[in-house]
């Protein structure tokens, strides 16, 4: 009923309520469960008392249906508009971080963090004026960063309204000094003069605002609070702001420059646009504000393939299951760091000191035991060992019926974790969706057995052993989730031609397992991986975040939240969810590949070539790590050694996309102008592949000089938008490499127009950069500019191309 107040612990529809977040002057917010898809989200109400206004209704829904046309990174996503027990809400992706007005609160931030945030806050604000979308209401209250630095940006499109007249009036002596109160379209202290006169709105209205919210940041003072909020709309009007730089000694000048611009009390004085104030802050050098999660001082565990006394490798299945199932538990466990199986089970069968593995591994204690199987029971010996000492913190023996295991391994955990001193976060996490009977139970385990021998045959037993399971017991969440992780191995290693068909099962899967345990970690991190293939960035990352929220220990959902940032040229920020997916899997080759990409395009090839010496070593044929070394020997002027090097990563796999990329011009730079061009021809007759055939093409032509037929080429594969925007920069590095920087520049361009963003340029590889600036895209410098030592960079030229300009 409408006028009722809403109560923590009820559902308003398909939400049950969990927490307040806050509450404004039209609605109050809540932190809810979403019953139906088992997620996490955030719930936007109207207040009771005006829930029966059809006129504010009315506008908080078409201003909802506005923003929801909103996907972006950084912006607080929403996800639908309803209406339960007479109350309208919105609902819309929970933020798990701190908003701007808390972090102010701890003290001025360094200038380089500040500016790393405003690009993310620009890069929002971008997307929402291209929409014609006006925030009108930018304030720290509305902008959270997350605990590893992401910004997100709230109610884009949702500022409150309510005329001042009347009881408001009344109300205004009675607000503190340098409290908001809300006026139509803004907030107090964060409205630019035009709103505070009535005056039609741009989107320079939101950069002033956007002013204020850094000058905040910056001094830990408003530029124009006043003692009273009357006050403070007056001094909007009227009072100059003081320059930073002559309140905080070393400011940079030209953050200050910035700020000062953006406060302009005539909007025509301000940044032209977005995209002016965009450019502007590419100029400085930034840091990534991405944090790692700090392991150093936690708990950490790896748990050791446990080994049967019967020596019958046909009850491998079970000792696996059993070491799955204590990592999977402990990984769930408190701020514990575990050692994902993957890396685990490269021990089994060893007979090295467990110490000496620990030490590899990087964790302070080691758990190792012993199953043993007669009549339908199996007896356990388990043994915690510390790795400094090799003492044995913690031992015991367990006995249950086989089909039992499951509860065995949950009193397990619970004595480690005490060992341990580790709390569980949540004792009830992970209990539901777990039982199985018998005959699913031993299906369930031979699945998982399967699974991880990573190969193609070894993949469709698991697939088939899951739906057998499934049939035996469809209450299963962990059988379901596994089924959707084997339907896109079969996607991520190109064994099957028919994407969609796989990734249509994969969230099928994925998705009765949420129905049926809303806290299954590998659940949400391969819907992730299904929105991920669908260049869904926004809500793969949502599943990532839920994975993570779940289990921290998810090595796969950190190495897709790496991916994510990488498709959209945050490399910096890739980087760091690389190496805390290998903080928990040290031997996760795919992930180590990611890691060496990310490297080279920052520009740092001592390390990605350190990185690509680990993945050859750990796995000989991988196609990314010869690809990887291929593109480091080519621009270094050693093409045949480079095109040895695609060779055998196109043995490996031939529709691997590097392989693509790079086998024309390696080919051209051999002398192979012939082989290379048959190559791009058949590239070009299909659709999945055209545009590598197309932009290798032009680099067969420039290296006979052709150059009308190289742009006829270049200009074809312009025109095509691959998977990763990334591969733009490559190419953009292989035509610089050429001799063709204008052609690597409109690369770049391209790259940009395709999702590459700017959060990050100035990390980017120094010849990156300089193409950057000469597409336009950020400024290029003097050698008088005060920042020129930041950019200088020289080209890296193959030893063809060098040649030629000699």
């Amino acid at each position: 009923m409408r006028g009722e107040p809403l109560s923590i612990g009820t559902s308003l529809g398909d939400y049950e309520l969990l927490d307040q977040l806050g509450a404004g002057g039209m609605g109050v917010a809540y932190k809810a469960f979403d019953s139906r898809l088992k997620r996490t989200v955030a719930i936007k109400a109207l207040h009771p008392t005006i829930a029966d206004d059809s006129d504010t209704t009315r506008r908080l829904l078409r201003e909802a249906r506005a923003a929801a046309v909103l996907q972006h990174p950084n912006v607080c996503t929403i996800h639908s508009i309803a209406e339960a027990n007479g109350v309208p809400f919105i609902v819309m992706e929970y933020v798990n971080g701190r908003t701007l007005a808390d972090v102010i609160s701890d003290g001025p931030m360094e200038p380089l963090e500040v500016t790393a945030l405003a690009v993310q806050v620009v890069d929002a604000l971008a997307a929402a004026h291209a929409q014609g979308l006006v925030h009108r209401d930018i304030k720290p209250a509305n902008i959270m960063v997350t605990h590893d630095g992401q910004v997100k940006v709230l109610d884009f499109g949702l500022a409150s309204s309510v005329t001042i007249g009347g009881d408001n009036l009344k109300s205004l002596s009675s607000i503190g000094v340098g409290d908001s109160f809300e006026v139509p379209s803004g907030t107090v202290g964060y409205m630019s003069p035009e709103q505070i006169e009535g005056l039609p709105l741009d989107g320079r209205s939101d950069l002033f605002s956007l002013g204020v919210v850094l000058y905040e940041l910056c001094t830990q003072r408003h530029p124009f609070t006043a003692r009273t909020p009357l006050g403070t709309l007056a001094r909007v009007l009227s009072a100059p702001v003081m320059p930073i730089s002559e309140t905080v000694a070393g400011f940079p000048p030209h953050l200050d420059r910035i700020i000062q611009r953006c406060l302009a009390k005539d909007k025509d004085e301000r940044y032209a646009n977005v995209q002016e104030l965009q450019t502007e802050l590419s100029r400085s050098t930034t840091k990534s504000l991405w944090r790692r999660r700090n392991v150093q001082e936690l708990p950490s565990v790896a748990v050791l393939p446990f080994q049967t006394l019967s020596g019958d490798t046909a009850e491998e299945y079970l000792t696996d299951g059993i070491t799955s199932e204590l990592t999977t538990k402990l990984a769930q466990t408190g701020e514990l760091l575990v050692i994902a199986r993957t890396s685990s089970m490269r021990y089994r069968n060893t007979q090295r000191d467990v110490r000496e593995i620990g030490r590899e591994l990087g964790v302070r204690t080691v758990v190792e035991g012993v199953a043993r199987t007669h009549g339908g029971r199996c007896r356990l010996t388990v043994n915690l060992i510390d790795v400094e000492n090799g003492f044995h913190v913690w031992a015991d023996n367990f006995e249950s019926p086989v089909e039992n295991v499951f509860e065995v391994a949950a009193e397990i955990v619970q004595r480690i974790s005490s060992a341990l001193r580790v709390q569980d976060r949540d004792p009830q996490r992970g209990s539901s969706g777990i039982a199985m009977n018998q005959q699913a139970f031993e299906l369930y385990l031979r699945a998982v057995y399967a699974y991880h021998k990573f190969t193609n045959a070894d993949n469709l037993v698991a697939i088939e052993m899951l739906k057998r399971a499934s049939e035996c017991d469809r209450t299963s969440a962990r059988a379901q989730a596994l089924l959707a992780s084997a339907c896109l191995a079969r996607v991520e290693r190109g064994w099957e031609a028919d994407v969609s068909l796989w990734l249509a099962l994969a969230l099928e899967a994925s998705d009765h397992a949420l129905r049926l345990d809303a806290h299954n970690s590998e659940a949400y991190s391969a819907r992730g991986l299904i929105h991920f293939f669908s260049k869904r960035h926004a809500e793969a990352e949502a599943d990532v975040r839920e994975a993570l929220r779940v289990d921290r220990n998810n090595d796969i959902a950190h190495d897709l939240l790496g991916r994510v940032r990488f498709a959209r040229g945050e490399f910096v920020g890739a980087i760091s969810a690389y190496r805390d997916a290998l903080t928990i899997n040290p031997y996760y080759v795919w992930c180590l590949n990611d890691l060496a990409w990310a490297l080279m395009l920052t520009g740092d090839e001592v390390e990605a070539a350190r990185t690509l010496d680990r993945v050859l070593l750990l796995s000989p044929g991988d196609e990314g790590g010869h690809c990887g070394r291929a593109v480091l020997l080519h621009l270094r002027g050693q093409p045949i050694e480079a095109l040895a090097e695609v060779s055998k990563a196109q043995e490996s796999n031939p529709r691997y996309p590097w392989v693509l990329q790079l086998l024309p011009p390696l080919l051209a730079a051999a002398g192979k102008q012939d082989a290379a061009t048959a190559y791009c021809g058949v590239l070009t007759v299909h659709t999945a592949s055209a545009y590598f055939g197309y932009a290798g093409l032009g680099l067969v032509h420039l290296s006979t000089d052709d150059t009308d037929r190289a742009n006829e080429c270049v200009a074809k594969a312009m025109q095509i938008e691959p998977f990763y925007a990334a591969l733009d920069l490559g190419y953009a590095t292989l035509y610089d490499a050429a001799g063709a920087n204008d052609i690597a520049a409109q690369w770049v361009a391209k790259a940009v127009r395709e999702g590459i963003r700017l959060v990050e340029v100035n990390e980017w590889h120094p010849a990156l950069r300089r193409l950057a600036g000469e597409a336009g895209i950020i400024p290029t410098r003097s050698n008088n500019d005060e920042h020129t030592g930041d950019w200088r960079s020289t080209r890296t030229l193959s030893a063809h191309a060098q040649r030629d300009r000699t």
